[in-house]
């Protein structure tokens, strides 16, 4: 692929997906002091805001001029809007050495993104859509542009306030 801009993402979400604000999670109980073990929402679902920690991998095309494998790192906060649809805005950031050359050449990220769950259980797969102002810099050059992209991903809860996702993505961005 030559399209300049053009990279595919493989994204290891590592949500630490907790609640950032103190909220009583149990159901209250009439004359007693016992909780049930699912929190009774008044809207049905979890509706907290949560932070989710990224590491994840970068695959560029040939145009980038580097390394086609980087780590980045990110961070996201969001929210459920409802019980199959979370809004984040989220920012990360790659940085790597450029083919052949003693410059680096990095990108930041900020944008927001909708994930779609399907289903109910401990195991929700997904749909990830977001857009995105990409910041790159390198000896030459330094711009913003605009980005997007699509992928599918695959949530586990681990407690009532955790979880855990993989994703994968296609990432294009107009640099």
């Amino acid at each position: 692929m030559k399209h300049k801009g053009l990279y595919f993402m493989v994204a290891l979400a590592l949500g630490g997906v907790g609640a950032v604000h103190a909220q009583d999670n149990t159901a209250a109980t009439t004359g007693s002091s016992e909780s049930t073990a699912a929190p009774a929402w008044p809207n049905g679902f979890d509706d907290r805001w949560y932070i989710a920690p990224t590491i994840g991998g970068y695959y560029n095309d040939s145009d980038r001029n580097t390394n086609s494998r980087q780590i980045y790192y990110g961070l996201a906060v969001g929210k459920f809007i409802s019980a199959n649809t979370s809004l984040d805005l989220f920012a990360d950031r790659t940085k790597r050495n450029i083919d052949g050359h003693a410059g680096k050449w990095s990108s930041n990220n900020v944008g927001v993104a909708a994930r779609y769950y399907f289903g109910s259980t401990a195991w929700r797969p997904y749909l990830l859509a977001a857009v995105m102002g990409s910041h790159h810099k390198n000896p030459v050059d330094s711009d913003w542009a605009p980005a997007a992209e699509l992928g599918l991903g695959l949530s586990k809860a681990i407690t009532d306030s955790s979880d855990f996702r993989v994703e994968g993505g296609y990432r294009y961005d107009w640099d």
